[in-house]
């Protein structure tokens, strides 16, 4: 499991989207730090360190467009 550190107004969406290259992997992050003061936090400050998984190949396979869309 790698980590990141955040940067002063990172959010959860932001940190996903720098990390995974989408925001809808936010939810992998928040499974993984579930430290209550991290889940609650809106704007994150410079230094905070968060764990952040690997996306499951389930979740990867479903990044493909559909026929009609490629």
């Amino acid at each position: 499991m790698n980590t990141y550190t955040t940067v002063l107004g990172d959010t959860w969406d932001l940190i996903a989207l720098k990390v995974f290259g989408n925001t809808k992997y936010v939810n992998l992050l928040t499974a993984v730090n579930q430290d209550k003061t991290l889940l609650s936090t809106v704007l994150f400050d410079a230094g905070t360190v968060i764990q952040v998984p690997e996306i499951p190949e389930s979740r990867q396979a479903d990044d493909s467009l559909p026929p009609w869309r490629s």
